[in-house]
């Protein structure tokens, strides 16, 4: 799906942590969540949600968006590990006029 393995927003988080030389009781003050919501997140056991995507770009920078679509990258890449969708087809989708028959003319002016 990528050409590359989209890391874990965790894993951001660490080499961040590492760089500011601060550790987890630190970020999670800063945050105001609880030390074992970092430890979650850099387990990868804890996904960011909109709340902590909010948190993470106050404290650590970049927006609350690219937080959430890192973590959307992540889960996609796992899912597409996981799911077989080869022998799935499109809906075909149906014409103006398959459309507008059962209701009459009217009903789609």
């Amino acid at each position: 799906m990528y050409p590359f393995e989209p890391p874990h927003p965790g894993e951001i988080i660490a080499a961040a942590m590492a760089e500011l030389n601060i550790g987890v009781r630190q970020l999670a003050t800063a945050m105001e969540v609880s030390p074992s919501a970092v430890s979650r997140l850099l387990s990868r056991k804890r996904d960011v949600s909109p709340e902590l995507a909010l948190r993470l770009s106050r404290v650590l920078g970049s927006s609350a968006e690219t937080w959430l679509k890192m973590q959307i990258y992540f889960n996609l890449h796992e899912a597409a590990k996981n799911v077989d969708v080869s022998r799935l087809e499109p809906v075909k989708a149906r014409s103006y006029d398959e459309i507008k028959r059962p209701f009459g003319p009217r009903a789609l002016q």
